[in-house]
């Protein structure tokens, strides 16, 4: 395919938006009449890489053959931006895959639009796994140490002191794990770590969480967990569980061996019964992968992050 099958232009907002709900509908209607979308996570979970445009921006769209193959966005992102001292924004898009597209030009565009974002001085920065888990499936039964208890709070009703917070977050900057900010070495890792302590905290306060789920030994805190639940639009539908899933663990062995003791204690006693649950968690992060296959999560699909700092050259 010749380099002029390939155009760029700017959007409005709502012809952006517009045509983000075609791609997805045509995708989905696709899905149907391939065997039936219902039970696809990413139905399901509404998992995609768009988000509406406001009407103060405006976005871009790829054609290629003269057809809508891609549309795409930046929005500022304020709250990484004030924790990092970075001004940065993420950058949102979707893919059409219209009937008029021959065999050979998925592969092709795909290829295109890899070497467009590396030649555009975006860097591959860690991969990401999203998980889900159905209602249906089984917790299992595993006894509960006599010595541990296990507490599950309704943030929004029972908030913690924020004494109590101060010891969570005590525990969680001693177990501080990886994500695409710690691996990206142009950014401040003191801020990194501040940023993910502020993470916790607004999960523990209830500003991004609804329920915390506590282990502890004894009087000792060992691990806790945070997450959101959202009730489900359609009447006869399951609730979604587990946007923002955080569980944090001390490094001990023993806090290790309970850690997913909590997240099984917030499946069983989820106030709204059973769940669509899901959770994100990065590829190399081995040890919290095992414990989301323990309790019945499954991967359904694979994801990655990449960076571009202003400094990039551009090919």
């Amino acid at each position: 395919m010749a380099k002029n099958h390939i155009r760029v232009k700017e959007l409005r907002s709502d012809e952006a938006n517009r045509l983000a709900k075609q791609f997805a509908s045509e995708r989905s209607n696709r899905l149907v009449a391939l065997g039936g979308a219902a039970a696809k996570p990413a139905s399901v979970f509404k998992w995609s890489s768009w988000t509406d445009v406001p009407d103060a921006n405006c976005a871009f769209l790829v054609l290629v053959r003269g057809e809508p193959a891609l549309v795409m966005w930046f929005q500022p992102d304020t709250f990484n931006s004030e924790c990092l001292h970075v001004t940065q924004a993420r950058l949102h898009s979707i893919l059409s895959s219209p009937e008029t597209f021959i065999s050979t030009d998925h592969p092709w565009l795909s290829s295109v639009l890899s070497r467009l974002f590396q030649r555009a001085g975006f860097r591959l920065v860690v991969g990401n796994a999203w998980l889900y888990r159905w209602p249906i499936k089984s917790v299992g039964s595993e006894r509960i140490p006599k010595d541990v208890s296990l507490d599950v709070r309704n943030l929004n009703e029972r908030p913690l002191p924020d004494d109590e917070v101060h010891g969570y977050l005590k525990v969680a900057s001693e177990s501080f794990f990886a994500d695409r900010f710690s691996l990206d070495l142009n950014l401040d890792q003191v801020l990194v770590r501040q940023r993910f302590l502020s993470i916790i905290e607004n999960g523990l306060r209830g500003d991004i969480a609804d329920y915390a789920v506590t282990a502890r030994s004894k009087s000792s805190l060992e691990a806790f967990a945070f997450f959101a639940v959202k009730k489900s639009v359609e009447s006869n539908s399951y609730p979604q569980a587990g946007k923002w899933l955080t569980l944090i663990a001390r490094s001990s062995q023993r806090a290790q061996g309970i850690a997913h003791l909590v997240i099984a204690e917030a499946i069983r006693r989820l106030p709204e019964g059973k769940a669509n649950w899901m959770c994100t968690c990065s590829l190399d992060n081995f040890g919290s992968l095992r414990t989301a296959q323990k309790m019945g999560f499954q991967i359904g699909a694979i994801v990655y992050d990449m960076h571009r700092w202003r400094e990039n050259p551009i090919d």
